[in-house]
């Protein structure tokens, strides 16, 4: 049908069934008859503006160009002839409309000042409807409500004078660097929020330095927001619901990535939309207006509501699974994230399937109410499977409303923070509100970070939190693999050593878990094969036990494991968070072929792993010495050999760094450590072997911090404590006190070590 037909508004009048069904968007008149059953947000809406110009509706929620990309070009049955317009028609198009935003209701931007201003400016600028879809969640808002609630709950634990002058506050995420860890939720249809509503919100974010995440339901298409900035190849993610018709969501996909996007996030939260009674509420209302002035057909209803977020949300595939993943890959080179992440099991299975990162989102408590908060489930990654923060981008929502709950969300292992309701209550200012939203909290989270004593976001740790009111909401039931790598990498950027205490009897486990509880510091429960040869496992499962039921995060190594079985069988057996695979006494070729091959036998069962590149000197615990072979001091080379082999800690030999120092002590060549240190480029993190108490204390310590050693094995340190308390008082002591005392003593010396090493506090 030629487009310059023009068609009364008499014609118009007569198709206004659901088997009959035109309408005019912005003057043109449109047969969609074919497409209201499959229409995103329900074909209640199309009804309620059946043989009418649904113009107003229409341009609340979409951009201009939509209708025509996705009607075919015979759907357009011509142009409104205007002059057969009336006012009569006109006001019975307006009285089936709700009454619109109010922005003159805003106070000036100069006035707002947090998110909070936002919030209170847009509830009195948006229509009902609009407010109810954005501000509203599921059920009871207990989600909703607690996803704020809990970054409340933590607390700072603030450094001082240690110069915090010239914050920054950049990031750097999938390798491209941002201004600000912060980044829009993927939210739907900003346009009821604001004529240019994600053009604005890109725009903002752009002037900025940072981005936003374009959602699947926007009002634009993710074409129309790319444009909206000059630089095409500006960083823009987007964010994908997969539609049941899978060949809707393959078209969309391979459409997005076309234009470069930085990464897609698919929403695995939702497979269907939660119940969410305030837009209900405000749907039924419009529902019942429009039935009074209506002469239209109605829609069979359910007992679930017609609201706005279920209406465009019924598209949905409700069966996506795990290996959709794979099927996705197929279809574009962008990363892939997963967004919805809720618990620990499935940011480790989003690892498992590849994707380059997660999305903490409970959906802001619009999915299933009383799902935990988000910060909580980040809490519960750290504890069970802090391998994800290492190796993957991981992006939270839910309750960010200061720049001090993004320094939170950063320290406990998040790579950005997401707001949604903010940039959807900002935009209602355009391009300058979302400018000025970020503005707010970048200001803020600077603050935050000079309060709290850093100058950069790479210094931020779990040690500058006090977590101890959420700690006991943390589930810690799944397996926590990589052996907390967060507690090594922790101490890397904290500037302190993690214990590493050599135990051979429940004593010494006992002690080492009671020190750590009582210092609050982290700890490593080090035992040899031994431990496995001696009791069979008894030993490797009661320190298990030990360091799982710890209110502090203690882990279980294995130290000089030196031949292929015994490391199977630690690896098979359960117990051990990390293996130390120590080929050392086989020459070079031999040594590295193993070891590559017993470290992936490690890595692929969550374990991980440690090497020593140089000469051992043995004759204790069973190690077998390294004497007949060349003595070696590590080389930049020879490391970066063993770094190849994928370990995650290495002991370099920089020195008579085990066994006995002799007269002269400790002879260590830190130039050659700080080499190897450079060299490295925290690809691993750097242990120490050896260190005696005969000759390491205090200041000898406080120069392996100064270095950048993360983690110090402590032997005869506390040891030698279990030999004297048994030699002074075995012959007059009761068995029972014996233990006890023994116990006692070997705490004190670990506690003295966790001073040293600048542990205590830091758990």
């Amino acid at each position: 049908m030629s487009s310059e037909r023009e068609i009364s508004v008499e014609e118009l009048s007569k198709h206004n069934s659901e088997k009959d069904l035109w309408t005019v968007i912005n003057g043109t008149v449109w047969d969609i008859t074919s497409f209201a059953p499959s229409h995103p947000g329900g074909i209640g809406i199309i009804l309620e503006n059946a043989g009418q110009d649904s113009s107003r509706a229409y341009n609340e929620v979409h951009g201009p160009s939509l209708v025509s990309r996705t009607l075919p070009s015979q759907a357009n049955k011509g142009q409104l002839d205007e002059s057969t317009v009336t006012e009569k028609w006109k006001n019975k198009q307006v009285a089936n409309k709700e009454h619109t935003s109010d922005p003159d209701a805003k106070p000036d931007l100069s006035q707002i000042l947090n998110t909070y201003d936002f919030e209170a400016a847009a509830q009195k600028a948006l229509s009902k409807k609009t407010w109810a879809f954005q501000a509203g969640a599921a059920n009871d808002n207990l989600t909703h409500a607690a996803n704020a609630n809990f970054y409340q709950r933590i607390f700072f634990r603030p450094r001082v004078m240690v110069g915090v002058s010239d914050p920054d506050t950049s990031t750097t995420v999938l390798g491209i660097k941002f201004s600000v860890p912060i980044f829009s939720s993927p939210a739907a249809l900003a346009k009821l929020s604001h004529p240019d509503g994600e053009l604005a919100m890109y725009r903002g974010a752009h002037s900025r330095g940072t981005t936003i995440i374009a959602c699947n339901n926007a009002s634009f298409s993710y074409s129309e927001i790319r444009s909206a900035v000059d630089d095409q190849n500006y960083p823009l993610f987007y964010q994908l619901y997969v539609n049941k018709d899978r060949k809707a969501t393959e078209q969309l996909v391979k459409q997005v990535s076309s234009l470069n996007p930085a990464a897609i996030l698919v929403t695995v939260d939702l497979p269907v939309v939660g119940k969410r009674e305030a837009d209900e509420r405000i749907q039924l209302d419009a529902g019942y207006q429009a039935q009074k002035h209506m002469a239209v057909q109605s829609v069979a209803g359910d007992k679930k509501g017609s609201g706005l977020a279920r209406s465009t949300g019924s598209f949905i595939d409700p069966d996506l699974r795990w290996s959709d993943i794979a099927w996705l890959k197929t279809l574009t080179n962008a990363p892939i994230f997963v967004k919805g992440v809720q618990s620990a099991a499935d940011a480790r299975k989003a690892l498992e399937h590849g994707c380059a990162g997660i999305y903490i989102s409970n959906h802001g408590g619009r999915a299933v109410d009383t799902a935990q908060p988000s910060i909580l489930t980040l809490l519960e990654i750290q504890a069970n499977c802090p391998e994800v923060l290492e190796q993957m981008e991981v992006f939270i929502d839910g309750g960010v409303r200061r720049g001090s709950d993004i320094l939170k969300a950063i320290c406990l292992g998040a790579s950005a923070v997401c707001l949604g309701r903010p940039y959807l209550y900002a935009v209602g200012y355009g391009e300058e509100g979302v400018g000025h939203l970020i503005d707010i909290l970048k200001d803020e989270l600077e603050t935050a970070m000079q309060q709290v004593g850093i100058r950069s976001l790479s210094e931020a740790h779990p040690g500058l939190l006090n977590t101890t009111e959420l700690d006991p909401y943390v589930y810690r039931g799944d397996s926590h693999p990589y052996a907390r790598k967060i507690i090594v990498e922790a101490a890397a950027k904290g500037g302190y050593a993690v214990p590493a205490i050599c135990c051979y009897n429940v004593e010494g486990i006992i002690a080492t878990v009671r020190a750590a509880e009582a210092k609050k510091s982290p700890a490593l429960v080090q035992l040899f094969p031994w431990a496995i040869e001696y009791a069979d496992g008894v030993l490797v499962h009661a320190a298990a036990e030990a360091a799982r039921n710890a209110s502090v995060p203690v882990a279980v190594h294995m130290d000089h494991a030196q031949t292929p079985d015994i490391i199977k069988r630690a690896a098979d057996m359960g117990g051990f968070d990390g293996i130390m695979v120590d080929m050392s006494h086989y020459e070079r070729e031999e040594n590295l072929q193993k070891t590559k091959e017993l470290v992936k036998y490690c890595n692929d069962r969550g374990i991980i792993t440690e090497a020593e590149p140089g000469r051992i000197n043995g004759g204790e615990d069973g190690i077998i010495d390294t004497a007949d072979l060349e003595g070696i001091l590590t080389t930049p080379e020879q490391q970066e050999e063993f770094v190849d082999t994928g370990i995650q800690w290495i002991a370099p030999a920089f020195g008579n760094v085990h066994g006995k120092y002799g007269p002269k002590g400790p002879q260590l060549e830190w130039d050659r450590f700080d080499g190897l240190h450079k060299a490295a480029k925290d690809r691993v993190r750097f242990v120490l072997h050896g260190a005696g108490t005969e000759w390491f204390g205090a200041e000898l310590f406080q120069k392996c911090l100064e270095h950048g050693i993360s983690k110090c094995n402590v032997n005869d340190g506390v040891n030698n404590s279990y030999l004297r308390v048994q030699a002074e008082k075995a012959s007059n002591t009761p068995l029972t006190k014996l233990l006890e005392e023994v116990t006692d003593a070997m705490q004190k010396d670990v506690e003295q070590h966790m001073d040293w090493m600048k542990s205590t506090g830091k758990a």
